[in-house]
C-alpha cells in the first residue's frame, strides 16, 4: 500500500514544521497500531507511507477482501483528530494498493503500481482506496506516448 496524507501540506505551512513533523510521528504511530504486528510500516519521505501486508490469502478475491479491511481501518485511524499543543488538527489519508504473490515483479514495479493507485485515490476527492487496475497503467503508458509523438511531430 502507498500512503499519502491529504492536507498535511496547509497544517505544515499553517502551524509549522515542528507541528507537522508531529502530526507525521502520531500517525506513524496510528499506522502501527493499525496493523499486524507481522505487517511492515515504512515512512518514505514527507507525508508518504507503504505499508506492506504479509501473509495474505492465496486467493486474490481473499487477498482484496483483507486488504480492504486493513484500508478502511487505516483511513478511519488517520482521519481522527490530532491532539497537539493544545490544537486540534484534522488529516485524511489516500491509500494505493497493490497486489501481488511471489510473482516476478521488481519492487520499483510495486512501487510504482501502488504510488500510481494513490494518485487515483487522490484524484477521486481523498480519503479512499484504489486498487491497482492494469488499465491505470496503459491510460499513463498511452498519454506517455501521445506526449512523444506530440514532441516528435
Amino acid at each position: 500500500m502507498f500512503l499519502d496524507l491529504d492536507g498535511f501540506k496547509n497544517i505544515n505551512d499553517l502551524h509549522g514544521h515542528q507541528i507537522g513533523d508531529k502530526v507525521l510521528c502520531l500517525a506513524a504511530a496510528r499506522l502501527n497500531g493499525a496493523v499486524r504486528v507481522r505487517d511492515t510500516v515504512a515512512r518514505l519521505g514527507g507525508d508518504e507511507f507503504v505499508v506492506l501486508l504479509e501473509h495474505l490469502n492465496k486467493q486474490p478475491e481473499q487477498a482484496a477482501m483483507q486488504a480492504k479491511h486493513v484500508t478502511t481501518s487505516l483511513l478511519a485511524t488517520l482521519a481522527a483528530p490530532y491532539q497537539i499543543d493544545g490544537l486540534e488538527l484534522r488529516s485524511s489519508a489516500s491509500i494505493g494498493v497493490t497486489l501481488f504473490n511471489d510473482r516476478s515483479c521488481s519492487i520499483d514495479e510495486l512501487m510504482q503500481r501502488a504510488d500510481l493507485s494513490m494518485y487515483e485515490a487522490k484524484a477521486a476527492g481523498k480519503h479512499t482506496v484504489r486498487f491497482f487496475d492494469p488499465r491505470m497503467q496503459e491510460a499513463v503508458n498511452e498519454r506517455l506516448n501521445l506526449e512523444q509523438d506530440i514532441r516528435r511531430g
